[in-house]
């Protein structure tokens, strides 16, 4: 009976050892919580995330550079002049900050908590209109590793802002509005983007 227990241990370390060797390990160089199916935001510590950020500020960064704790900036450009002609040229530039702090983990999503800051200075027809965008959101971001891009991560949010704006020869006005998704940062707006982190 000693000798079957024996060799039926044996059977059984092989074959966990046989299934353990046959899995691939995971990918060097990328997030550990893309490639490893983590549940902790120091997998993405050191990664720079690159790609869209809002309609406004459309060339976004995020980086990790703490435990549950990162920043990200988005820059948007739009200068745009009618067909008309002797019309101005009207110019759009917008920048958007923010502060990230985790708040929970799952596998391959990250919850987080985001204060930010817009600006958006515009000049269209002749007047200029300076904004001020101080906004708070929950969002969260998930790594497509399912699909096998774990190098990919799609942001979403929810929150508040107050706009402050100040338009030439005008009285300085006050905003509040909801994000939702698929505005800009200074109407109203989800902080709805992709990254690619390297």
């Amino acid at each position: 009976m000693r000798k079957f227990a024996s060799i039926v241990s044996a059977l059984i370390f092989t074959s966990v050892c046989s299934v353990a060797a046959a899995q691939d390990p995971p990918p060097a160089d990328m997030p550990p919580m893309a490639s490893e199916g983590g549940g902790s935001i120091p997998d993405v510590v050191g990664h720079v995330g690159v790609g869209y950020f809002t309609t406004t500020a459309p060339l976004g960064i995020r980086y990790w550079f703490a435990e549950g704790r990162g920043v990200d900036a988005g820059l948007g450009l739009n200068i745009s002049k009618s067909p008309v002609p002797n019309s101005d040229t009207d110019t759009t530039i917008g920048f958007e900050g923010g502060y990230l702090h985790s708040i929970a983990q799952s596998q391959n999503l990250n919850l987080f908590l985001r204060p930010g800051l817009g600006v958006l200075q515009q000049s269209v027809s002749g007047g200029s209109t300076f904004s001020l965008n101080v906004n708070f959101s929950l969002c969260g971001e998930m790594f497509l590793t399912g699909l096998g891009l774990p190098h990919v991560s799609l942001t979403a949010g929810l929150g508040a802002a107050i706009a402050i704006l100040a338009p030439d020869g005008q009285d300085t006005g006050f905003g509040f509005s909801f994000y939702h998704s698929g505005a800009s940062i200074v109407s109203s707006s989800a902080l709805v983007g992709v990254h690619f982190y390297f």
